[in-house]
């Protein structure tokens, strides 16, 4: 269960990248509208 054959490392990798993206887009929209905030 714990083996991690080649074909494994494309799927893992695919799944960090999905939860890297989906925390960079998040940081992003809270630093544009503490940004937006900040100039009102």
């Amino acid at each position: 269960m714990l083996e991690t054959t080649g074909s494994e490392w494309p799927r893992l990798l695919g799944g960090a990248g999905a939860v890297v993206d989906a925390v960079v887009a998040l940081c992003l929209v809270w630093l544009l509208t503490t940004w937006a905030m900040g100039r009102s």
